[in-house]
This record gives C-alpha cells, sequence and structure tokens, in this order.
C-alpha cells in the first residue's frame, strides 16, 4: 500500500472513529474543526454540496463508499467493521499477550485476509463523548 493510500486510509480510520460517536449523522453539510467540508458520518470531497439535504440512505451510501476505497475493496469481497473496547491499557496489554502466547494460535495457518489492508487504531482515545455523557447523567441522577 503506498504512503497516501496509507495516509488516506488512516484519515478515513480516525474521521469514521470521531464522527459515527461523536457527530452521529449531519445530513447537512458543515464545515469540520480543520475547516474541511463534511457531510454525513465523516464524508469529506469534491462530491459534498454545501446546499443539499442528504438522506440517510445517500449518507449510508457515502459510508459505505468510504470504506471500501479505504481498503481498496475488491470485486467478490467484504468489508467488515469490529472493534473491541478495552476497560483499560493494562487489561489490553494483558490480554494481547495471553493470545498471542496460546498455543492454539499456531494452529491457525494462514491469514484468511489481507492484513496489509487492515485498518486498526491504537488505544488512547481523541474524544470520549459517551463517557462525558454517562458521567453527565450520572451527576444528573443522583442530583
Amino acid at each position: 500500500m503506498s504512503d497516501v493510500l496509507k495516509r488516506r486510509a488512516f484519515a478515513l480510520m480516525l474521521a469514521t472513529a470521531l464522527a459515527i460517536p461523536a457527530e452521529g449523522i449531519r445530513q447537512r453539510a458543515y464545515f469540520d474543526p480543520p475547516g474541511i467540508l463534511t457531510v454525513c458520518r465523516g464524508h469529506t470531497g469534491a462530491d459534498v454540496d454545501p446546499r443539499k439535504f442528504y438522506t440517510v440512505a445517500e449518507c449510508d451510501a457515502l459510508l459505505s463508499a468510504d470504506m471500501r476505497r479505504a481498503v481498496a475493496l475488491e470485486p467478490g469481497e467484504k468489508v467488515v467493521f469490529s472493534w473491541i473496547v478495552w476497560p483499560d491499557k493494562a487489561t489490553a496489554d494483558a490480554s494481547h499477550a495471553k493470545i498471542m502466547d496460546d498455543p492454539r494460535a499456531a494452529d491457525f495457518g494462514e491469514m484468511p485476509f489481507d492484513g496489509k489492508r487492515m485498518i486498526f487504531g491504537g488505544f488512547q482515545s481523541v474524544v470520549d463523548v459517551n463517557n462525558a455523557c454517562l458521567k453527565s447523567r450520572l451527576a444528573t441522577s443522583t442530583a
């Protein structure tokens, strides 16, 4: 994968990670904090029309197309989107070490997909909207 494609994939992954939980779906174009015209679930590009109201179906189609481009999807392939939420970094690190040391992992053979096209993120949160919402709700309910 070229450096340009890697940067684009990382940008898409980061935009998706931030846009879906933090922004949800915005059906009218807006400028995100860096000043990039954005719509729906973090879609950017020359095709964003600042005058248009996007339907949910159009937003779904944009996200689907963005994901397919990010992984260079080929005919007959599917995009799988998944994640693991760990309570803290120590638990994540310990779990990862146990998985790597598990002798059953040697029996898996070849990877069933092209790992070079996999997009993944790290542990550090950039925005934790859900946690802020939960703290707010807890503070309100106990007051």
